[in-house]
């Protein structure tokens, strides 16, 4: 009877012990499986980090040649404001100068107007 036992006992370890190989060889498959993933993540982690990388590099040269660009052009246009104000100051002072002389002409007409009728005046008296 104890042998009955024994062998009995025998088998359920034989066949706990075939099972466990199994489920050993089931773990280290999957096992396997996720090492080769994580292994492929990695590898497309580091493809993307170098893509998202380069892509940055070429958003932070096109910004950089922007802002060069409105640099250049708000100087162009600081230049032209500056110019425009000193072309509108030297108008302004021709403008005063021209009154002036507009002035001096009219009284010289003036003048003009007031000897020609004292020379008619002579000219009358004679």
């Amino acid at each position: 009877e104890v042998k009955g036992k024994n062998r009995e006992l025998s088998n359920k370890i034989q066949k706990l012990e075939g099972e466990m190989k199994s489920m050993r060889a089931e773990y280290e498959e999957k096992l396997n499986s996720a090492k080769t993933l994580a292994k492929q993540n990695a590898d497309q982690n580091t493809v993307q980090s170098k893509e998202f990388a380069d892509i940055q590099s070429e958003l932070e040269a096109k910004v950089s040649q922007l802002t060069e660009e409105l640099a250049s052009k708000s100087k162009h246009s600081a230049d032209s404001l500056e110019r425009l104000g000193a072309v509108e100051s030297e108008m302004k002072k021709a403008a005063i100068e021209h009154e002036i002389e507009v002035k001096k002409l009219n009284e010289a007409i003036e003048k003009a107007k007031v000897l020609s009728e004292k020379d008619q005046k002579k000219i009358v008296k004679l």
